[in-house]
């Protein structure tokens, strides 16, 4: 089905059709084919009206100097190659599979097209029928040991906890699972710790976007080359690794890398799950949000805040703080700053302000 690699070098670059109207979006057809394939792709127009159904893929974009060429119809079009191996993962041999994937829906060249369309970005998630989390490829061949040690983990603590996974998607404060009883789950499986470490510092941990990405109240299922696990899985055992103090480890060395864990903040990140739902964000100010984001990563300084339009915290402002590209970074964070100011007077006028922060 997919064209050849001449045959694509042959083709003309894709060339965007505008958007027509302000609830309009773009969903990628991802024909079917065989492994050693070309991927082929078709994108196609959609409304918030009747949106069909699709997935949408998390992933971290990588290199943005570095690119590959997919078919698009009867075109070209320029991906970066984690997104490329992370459609050869998902495609389907017999069938078609609709998917969004912002670097390949979004056009990045239309300033005024990207920001309106990140301004929906909760909107495309929450839509979305499954949200996968593509890690990337296991080229070291430690994702199948980290995935098992994860899944071992999270099913004996929820057991514990009188829980399945799909519970654990109710609740925004993983930590209040947390029992003393817990470290044993761990004990005896230091040397499994590197592979788990491994895991927790793919490049996919430390991007802000991701936040609203697994935060959009969808089901999401993580992935890594062949393997794969429930998010609320791979959180839940990061809540629990994070908990742990130095006298678990047996030695110096298996406490140097557990310490690496806990201090990288891809061993905080499950505790963003608090923030999916509006009653957990108005115990948080937006100041203290940000604080507690500030140490994830994006290309553009803007996208700090742009990111994390569409949490709970930043929904009841969406009038007020918008995508918009066009304007210079500065002006973005004096909005935050005005709008953090005036929320600030709000909580202190409060009775409850001296609990509440």
């Amino acid at each position: 089905m997919a064209a050849s690699e001449s045959q694509s070098n042959s083709l003309p670059p894709y060339g965007y059709l505008p958007l027509p109207t302000t609830s309009s979006f773009r969903v990628l057809e991802l024909l079917p084919g065989d492994p050693a394939d070309d991927i082929h792709i078709r994108l196609h127009q959609a409304g918030w009206d009747k949106p069909p159904s699709y997935e949408a893929i998390s992933y971290a974009w990588g290199d943005t100097n570095i690119k590959v060429q997919i078919t698009c119809g009867d075109s070209t079009l320029e991906i970066t190659p984690n997104l490329r191996d992370g459609l050869h993962q998902m495609r389907l041999r017999n069938r078609l599979r609709y998917l969004w994937a912002n670097s390949i829906c979004i056009n990045q060249e239309d300033v005024s097209e990207r920001g309106h369309q990140v301004s929906n970005m909760l909107e495309i998630y929450q839509t979305v029928t499954l949200v996968l989390v593509w890690l990337g490829l296991d080229k070291d061949g430690q994702a199948e040991e980290a995935f098992k040690v994860i899944k071992d983990i999270a099913e004996a603590a929820c057991i514990q906890s009188s829980i399945s996974f799909s519970d654990l998607r109710n609740i925004d404060d993983l930590w209040i699972l947390i029992t003393p009883e817990m470290v044993d789950l761990v004990s005896g499986k230091e040397h499994l710790f590197s592979s788990v470490y491994w895991f927790y510092t793919r490049p996919w941990f430390f991007r802000l976007w991701v936040y609203q990405e697994v935060n959009s109240g969808t089901e999401a299922l993580v992935t890594c080359g062949n393997n794969c696990l429930s998010w609320e899985a791979v959180a839940f055992t990061a809540t629990i690794f994070s908990t742990f103090p130095k006298e678990l480890f047996s030695s110096s060395i298996h406490w140097s890398i557990v310490r690496q864990l806990s201090l990288r903040h891809a061993f905080n990140f499950p505790t963003t799950l608090r923030f999916r739902y509006s009653t957990g964000s108005q115990q948080v100010s937006i100041i203290n949000f940000l604080n507690g984001c500030r140490r994830f990563s994006c290309s553009d300084p803007r996208d700090k805040i742009f990111a994390l339009l569409g949490m709970p915290i930043f929904t009841d402002h969406s009038s007020v703080i918008k995508a918009d590209y066009t304007k210079s970074k500065l002006e973005v964070y004096q909005q935050i700053v005005d709008l953090s100011l005036k929320q600030s007077q709000i909580l202190n006028s409060c009775p409850l302000s001296s609990t509440s922060n």
